[in-house]
């Protein structure tokens, strides 16, 4: 007697066939639910934030809509942080701020900055600090922001030069903003023929966080090259001992590369250093 287990065999493979493929396909039918509910880009993070509308990238220092406060997107999870300043109490503090720039701690008074003269568009409040290399002098010059309130001011910051016998601060280099930021210019070193300047748009909270580049400029170069971005906390400087900028810069990031900025990143480009000579 014969027995034709044909039948059986189907029966097995259709059943093991089913018990592969059946996870399969729910598996594939939940990653397809989520890419078309948007819930795999929330897994994975978008690396970006939105806000009132817009939409920023990770790391991305931006204002606030009450205008005073500055806010923080982080991309890993999409939220957005916003400082908590007492806008109404900055406005008046801004206001009655009477600065007696004799007494600013941050400009140096060994020498009078207002000889030679300034440019008409330059206030003698912006001036921050005084350099001389090679027997140029140079100035910085600073814009009004949270951090550094100044009464008369036009939106600039940059540097000044005056060679000896100069009745006339002229303009060296100027930032010229690509956006909503305030980057100012806090230190100028000149090492080897090559200028460095540090500078930061100190925009955000009150605390004067904010993102800082070095940029370097050699002899004869028209045009500054940005060297490092890192995000500044002014507990970690001490900007008025600094020697040798480069090289400060440099062990500071060496220590603590958690701070470092890739330079392609938007808060690392978001101004333009226009040279005048």
């Amino acid at each position: 007697l014969t027995t034709n287990t044909k039948p059986r065999d189907k029966k097995k493979l259709t059943k093991t066939l089913f018990i592969i493929f059946t996870p399969l396909l729910i598996l594939l039918s939940l990653a397809y639910a989520m890419f078309y509910f948007g819930l795999l880009d929330n897994l994975m993070g978008s690396n970006e934030c939105e806000y009132n509308g817009e939409t920023y990238i990770d790391r991305e220092i931006f204002d606030a809509d009450d205008g005073c406060n500055t806010c923080y997107c982080d991309g890993t999870t999409g939220e957005v942080t916003c400082t908590e300043i007492d806008c109404d109490a900055y406005d008046i503090a801004l206001e009655s701020n009477q600065r007696d720039e004799s007494e600013d701690p941050n400009i140096d008074s060994s020498e009078d900055v207002t000889e030679p003269n300034l440019p008409s568009d330059i206030y003698p409040e912006q001036i921050y600090k005084e350099y001389e290399f090679d027997g140029v002098r140079y100035l910085t010059y600073r814009r009004s922001n949270m951090n550094i309130p100044i009464d008369d001011c036009n939106d600039e910051s940059g540097i000044l030069y005056a060679n000896t016998g100069d009745i006339e601060w002229k303009h060296f280099a100027k930032i010229n903003e690509l956006g909503s930021s305030k980057n100012n210019a806090f230190i100028l070193d000149y090492v080897s023929n090559q200028y460095f300047i540090l500078i930061i748009d100190a925009n955000g909270a009150g605390s004067g966080e904010g993102i800082a580049k070095l940029l370097r400029l050699g002899e004869g170069e028209s045009e500054w090259e940005l060297l490092y971005c890192f995000y500044y906390i002014p507990e970690n400087w001490n900007l008025d001992s600094i020697d040798n900028l480069k090289s400060v810069v440099e062990e500071f990031l060496q220590n603590n590369p958690q701070y470092e900025y890739n330079s392609t990143s938007t808060n690392c480009n978001n101004f333009e250093l226009e040279q005048y000579i």
